[in-house]
């Protein structure tokens, strides 16, 4: 026991020699060591380093000495006006024989980089941020390269190539670099796991966050510079690629002769690796089969130039499974090739999927697709079989569509540049047989759709398509033009015309927002889009929105850069006729402007206000009125995008004639009766009434009228608020009012007194609220008013919209008019002749 004891000791004093020892010899050489190489590195780089501190030791390492930099910056060259470094890490150590300390030479043997970044690039004149090293060294200290390993640990390391148009960025989470590289000849061996966070070439993201691992073993001899691959095993996101050849540096770049293949390699895998911008994201799908993979990569790779890339793969047999489903796409056979070389000399790329057959549910399905020149792609394909659309649904289905049933019968064939509309050519047919669909948010259900789509180079004949939205049935004849344009280019406008035939349109369920709608109440929402530009036929039985109804409406419609309009739409409404030629503009962000001139014949008056809601207002309602009106209406006003009247930017000329009328329970008259003699106000017929109203600014501006009725004869004008705030300017005979009211009234004309004989006028004015109105006299000038209104009140409507709303300020008919000031009145009484 004794003996252990004394070896322990020995051992311990010997290791607390060595350690005290290699710090002092760390304390005495530590400033040689890093004069050393400080002096060997600036000797041989163009570029400042940055060190924040350097520190030296024998233990660390041991039995190596380690020189650790920390906080190390290599400046590179300037990047699109931005400096970025090199090199940035926060440890670099270098590792070298603890005896090189002794001598004036150090040979570095192993480099270990933690903790940073390299931004590598080539700019478009070929200038490199890398090429820092000079051409000759000049140094009196010796010192040499015997590198063994370099480690990398978690570096961000980023490439970018403005020749070729090449961007990557990965972040290696390890990285182990191992070869005698002093040697004219070694292996060298490279091991690294990494996460490639972006791969692109030729604008092509080609990897994206895929986990890639690298196994390889290269044979170098740097006398040839010829590089072979002995072992070479890339893995990305669990598909191994094996690769073997040869790579030849020479003065103009890399000559590289490589093969990879894989022999069983996954359907899911493979698709993977196909760029986003080909195919979609494949998780939501179990893959059964493999496929097998070569591909061939030749040429040199320097400045001006890149290699060449082939590929070819196929698929015997294979399934694919939508998750959450019962159906399958099974015996998938397929052919496929991919060719790819970028640069200014011959660039060529090429993808084709050939030779496509599968069964869906037992329905065959065929086809292909050929796109050249990835940049600008030529696109090739074609398309034959019964599709089921329930079944295809569970494979994909777009965003718009809550359920899709029915069957599509393709036999289609296209090919065309996809940004050359020119060279479009098209043929084949496209058949419904039976398709319903549900919008999400909309409770309409369109159902038993069927009929035949031509396809004819850029455009596609409608051949009696119909079908159901909701209760309405729909029938479609014409053409769409721009189809694909439409589906292949951005911002493109899909154009066309068509005749639209329905014996019955419900526009209550379609434009139904079921998104915005809660109990008890029903929103509907209207938006056009601006990229539709149709001209519409429209021949229909029955239209109905909220209350209103129409029957026999014929005209055109059209569909233009978030406009409807018509310059001619006839329909047969309110048990009368109507001829509108108007405009709906929703461009507006959160609005949408109507405007109408309209013709009416012999309309119900009381049905017209019933089926509008009463034009937004309570003034004057269904409630009111009775008789048959004739007018010309101009009319312009905004709603909101859920149909919901704006009435303050809201514009109405109208001059009408009013036929049998009858005025039921207007509180104004209601109001006056009390001053009339013997009158029953609640109900006053009249044969004829005529006259040309406005609104605007939520008033209704009415110029003098004679009303002649049952009840009484006046003449009227004078403002009605939508508020239900009146001013009223009335004619009446004298002998129309109550006798001993008048003979208590006085003027400064001494008391008025009835002759008799029913000629005497009187001038009143009725202000205030509707519910409770003032009355009273009002002055001659009230009669030069009223004659001076007729004129005023008739200004062009273009003028009324202009100063309202500031529109049509280019037309010359407009011009400002100045409102006329108001005189002051008197009390007065006019006797006539």
């Amino acid at each position: 026991m004794q003996r252990w004891k004394k070896v322990l000791i020995i051992i311990g004093s010997v290791l607390t020699f060595i350690v005290a020892a290699a710090w002092i010899l760390a304390l005495v050489y530590e400033d040689q060591v890093k004069n050393m190489i400080i002096t060997n590195i600036n000797s041989k780089l163009k570029i400042p380093v940055h060190v924040k501190d350097i520190d030296f030791s024998f233990i660390r390492k041991f039995p190596s000495a380690t020189l650790e930099f920390t906080d190390i910056m290599a400046e590179g060259l300037t990047y699109n006006e931005i400096k970025k470094p090199l090199l940035q890490a926060h440890k670099l150590n270098l590792n070298f024989s603890l005896w090189d300390v002794f001598s004036d030479k150090v040979s570095i043997k192993k480099i270990e980089i933690t903790g940073g970044s390299s931004f590598i690039y080539i700019m478009r004149n070929g200038e490199a941020n890398y090429d820092v090293w000079k051409s000759e060294g000049s140094s009196g200290a010796n010192s040499g390269l015997d590198l063994k390993d370099v480690l990398l640990n978690d570096m961000q390391i980023v490439y970018r190539n403005d020749i070729t148009v090449d961007d990557y960025s990965m972040r290696i989470k390890n990285a182990n670099v191992a070869g005698s590289f002093s040697s004219e000849q070694f292996d060298l061996t490279v091991r690294s796991d990494m996460k490639v966070e972006h791969f692109i070439a030729d604008k092509v993201n080609y990897l994206l966050n895929k986990d890639v691992v690298l196994d390889l073993i290269t044979h170098v001899n740097t006398t040839t510079k010829l590089y072979q691959l002995k072992k070479a095993e890339l893995t990305i996101a669990d598909l191994v690629l094996n690769t073997e050849g040869t790579i030849q540096t020479t003065d103009k770049g890399n000559m590289i002769n490589l093969k990879v293949k894989s022999d069983k390699a996954g359907i899911k895998e493979m698709l993977s690796l196909v760029p986003k911008e080909y195919i979609n994201n494949t998780d939501d799908y179990r893959f059964d089969g493999t496929a097998t993979f070569t591909a061939q990569i030749t040429g040199l790779s320097g400045k001006s130039s890149t290699p060449l890339i082939t590929a070819d793969f196929t698929a015997n047999n294979a399934t694919i499974i939508s998750k959450g489903s019962d159906h399958k796409l099974n015996g998938i056979n397929l052919k496929g090739s991919y060719v790819n070389r970028r640069g200014k000399n011959n660039p060529v790329s090429f993808l084709s999927f050939s030779q496509i057959s599968a069964m869906l549910d037992n329905q065959p399905v065929r086809g292909s697709l050929t796109i050249e020149n990835l940049a600008d792609p030529f696109i090739t394909m074609s398309a034959n079989g019964n599709l089921d659309l329930a079944v295809a649904s569970s494979f994909y289905k777009p965003d718009t569509l809550q359920s899709v049933s029915g069957n599509l019968l393709l036999n289609m064939q296209f090919r065309g540049r996809a940004e050359n509309n020119a060279s479009y050519q098209s043929s084949g047919s496209v058949t419904m047989q039976n398709v319903s669909f549900i919008i999400k948010d909309q409770p309409a259900v369109f159902s038993q759709w069927n009929g035949t789509f031509v396809l004819d180079g850029n455009r596609f004949s409608i051949n009696n398509v119909t079908g159901k939205a909701a209760g309405s049935d729909l029938a479609f004849n014409g053409s769409i033009n721009n189809l694909f344009s439409f589906l292949f280019q951005p911002n493109q406008i899909l154009s066309g015309s068509a005749q639209l035939t329905s014996r019955n349109l419900d526009l209550n369920e379609i434009l139904q927002d079921k998104a915005q709608t809660t109990s008890g109440d029903t929103a509907y929402y209207l938006d056009i889009s601006n990229n539709f530009n149709f001209l519409l036929e429209l021949n229909i039985g029955v239209i109905s929105f909220k209350k209103f109804q129409a029957w026999n409406m014929k005209g055109d419609v059209a569909v233009r850069n978030r406009n409807i309009s018509s310059n001619g739409l006839s329909f047969k409404s309110s048990s009368g006729s109507w001829n509108i030629t108007g405009m709906i503009n929703a461009a507006p962000k959160d609005s949408i402007l109507i405007s109408c001139s309209a013709d009416l014949k012999n309309i119900d008056i009381n049905e017209l206000f019933t089926e509008m809601g009463n034009f937004g207002q309570d003034v004057i309602t269904d409630k009111n009125l009775r008789g048959k009106l004739t007018a010309d209406i101009n009319f312009a006003g905004m709603w909101s995008k859920t149909l919901t009247c704006n009435t303050d930017k809201m514009v109405v000329q109208s001059k009408f004639t009013i036929e049998q009328g009858e005025l039921l329970k207007f509180e104004p008259m209601m109001a006056l009766s009390k001053y009339i003699k013997g009158a029953d106000l609640q109900n006053i017929k009249f044969n004829t009434l005529k006259n040309t109203i406005e609104i605007r600014n939520r008033k209704i501006f009415i110029p003098a009228m004679e009303i002649k009725s049952t009840a009484l004869e006046m003449t009227a004008s004078g403002t009605h608020s939508f508020d239900n705030i009146v001013d009223y300017k009335i004619q009446l005979l004298l002998s129309q009012l109550v006798g001993k009211k008048v003979k208590q009234m006085n003027t400064e004309f001494g008391t008025i007194e009835d002759d008799g004989l029913g000629r005497t006028k009187l001038f009143l004015s009725m202000t205030g609220p509707v519910s409770n109105p003032k009355i009273k006299y009002d002055s001659k000038g009230v009669e030069q008013k009223i004659v001076q209104e007729v004129k005023v009140e008739k200004q062009n409507l273009k003028t009324i919209l202009n100063k309202e709303f500031g529109w049509f300020k280019k037309d010359s008919v407009v011009k400002t008019q100045e409102p006329p000031k108001k005189k002051k009145e008197e009390l007065q009484i006019e006797r006539e002749e």
